[in-house]
């Protein structure tokens, strides 16, 4: 779910909260990420659009930042496309929305609907990480195969230079 964009002048801010508010610059700098790689993960809906200080510079909070890096440790450490990375985060709002919804309906019918619903979301989320990680086994038992083939090889050749 997008945050809408909203105009903050940082200097009407209490100082504490000002502080907690990052720049795409700085973000971008702490992160290892160029300032167009966020606007794009912006566009893709992989992070909500920040909040914009009264010149249209974008800041950040500390949780815009926290999800910025799960899609980092996503993309760059678990290999997600950008497309599982957002169906995943999909996914996630469906289940809060949802949770949202189970504690405000106390009657048995509709919390068994919440709860299918949680399900669904769920089963989805183990989908995309399972097709991931038998994607990731194929590519390890492929190279394991090409090492035991250099292994068989180099023995082979051990062999020949002992016999020489």
């Amino acid at each position: 779910m997008a945050v809408p964009n909203m105009t903050i002048e940082p200097e009407s801010q209490p100082i504490e909260e000002q502080e907690q508010y990052l720049q795409i610059g700085e973000v971008a700098e702490k992160l290892g990420l160029t300032q167009r790689a966020l606007r794009y993960y912006e566009e893709r809906g992989l992070i909500p659009a920040p909040s914009r200080m009264t010149g249209g510079f974008r800041l950040y909070t500390p949780d815009e930042v926290a999800r910025i890096e799960r899609v980092i440790q996503l993309k760059n450490v678990l290999g997600f496309s950008l497309e599982g990375i957002k169906r995943i985060f999909d996914a996630e709002e469906t289940k809060e929305q949802i949770r949202d919804e189970y504690r405000q309906h106390p009657d048995t019918a509709s919390r068994r609907r919440k709860l299918e619903g949680l399900l669904t979301a769920t089963q989805e989320q183990v989908t995309i990480i399972n097709s991931r990680i038998v994607a990731l086994e194929q590519m390890r038992g492929e190279l394991e195969q090409k090492l035991n083939h250099y292994r068989t090889r180099l023995t082979e050749i051990e062999g020949e230079t002992v016999q020489s």
